[in-house]
């Protein structure tokens, strides 16, 4: 997929430099108090704008074309329409016209070809944020937490000389986004790796704490904040694992140490729950800082 840059002066938009990425330029208010300035930082390039940059270039040429002597460029108008919905969850035309200080016609040019290209959605209340926003929201979190997750997942396996995973949800299967491997050993478990909900202690985290089961075996387990299991994913195989969440309590990761059971026993948390759990609070407070 190809990037596609900006002139800055020829669009007349007063940047400190010659030439910037789309996102780079939304990302500056876009949804502040939901975590999307994250996205637009970490989102990878074949991901910049992708196939809806035309939209954007078009009102840009048209304005240009039209010698637009506004201070308020294209893009700032876009990101001022996102930045209202996001406050405001919702607006008709005159609402965000009024909000935002935009012509009205100005406001249903753009909202239209942002509806198009899936930015935002029409609903009986009003326009709100697009379907395409929370696609590229996904993509760029999983890609904060792997990041952010690496050192600690060094630090984790260099304690326990045991293999360690961040995984995360994906329907009724769970994905591995990052992992660090003691070599040599044949349960090592490779990024993007693949595994069902319904086996191992990583994939009991997301049932556990998500699914919202209550019972005591349940609740004993979330007060203890780990669980393990033992040859439930692969034979021979034992883990341990924790729960990450968001700022807001949600869960988005599960943390977890496996290894063999000829080392391990038929009860890895004696050797490993403190380590993961000491692991999974380390990676909850550098999220919370992001």
């Amino acid at each position: 997929m190809h990037q596609m840059e900006i002139h800055v002066k020829q669009i007349q938009i007063v940047r400190t430099c010659d030439y910037m990425f789309l996102p780079d330029f939304v990302k500056q208010r876009l949804w502040l108090r939901h975590f999307f300035i994250p996205l637009f930082k970490t989102l990878p390039k074949s991901h910049y704008m992708r196939y809806n940059s035309h939209i954007v270039v078009k009102h840009i040429i048209m304005d240009s074309e039209r010698g637009c002597n506004s201070k308020m460029g294209v893009l700032t108008k876009i990101v001022s329409i996102m930045d209202f919905l996001a406050e405001n969850g919702s607006g008709d035309l005159n609402t965000i016209s009024k909000g935002t200080g935009i012509p009205r016609s100005t406001v249903h040019r753009l909202l239209s070809d942002l509806e198009e290209a899936h930015l935002v959605a029409k609903t009986r209340e009003g326009y709100t944020i697009g379907p395409k926003i929370a696609i590229w929201s996904d993509s760029a979190y999983a890609k904060i937490i792997a990041e952010a997750a690496k050192p600690i997942l060094k630090k984790l396996t260099e304690s326990t000389n045991e293999s360690s995973q961040v995984y995360i949800r994906e329907g009724e299967q769970r994905i591995c986004i990052t992992s660090v491997n003691v070599a040599g050993l044949a349960n090592m478990v490779p990024v993007g790796s693949i595994f069902p909900i319904g086996a191992g202690s990583a994939g009991k985290v997301f049932k556990i704490w998500e699914d919202e089961i209550s019972n005591k075996e349940y609740d004993a387990i979330r007060r203890q904040g780990w669980v393990e299991s033992v040859a439930e994913r692969e034979p021979g195989v034992a883990s341990v694992s924790a729960p990450i969440f968001s700022k807001s309590g949600k869960l988005i990761a599960a943390i977890s140490v496996s290894g063999p059971i000829s080392r391990l026993g038929e009860k890895p948390s004696e050797k490993l729950a403190a380590h993961v759990l000491k692991a999974a609070r380390e990676l909850n407070e550098k999220l919370n800082e992001c």
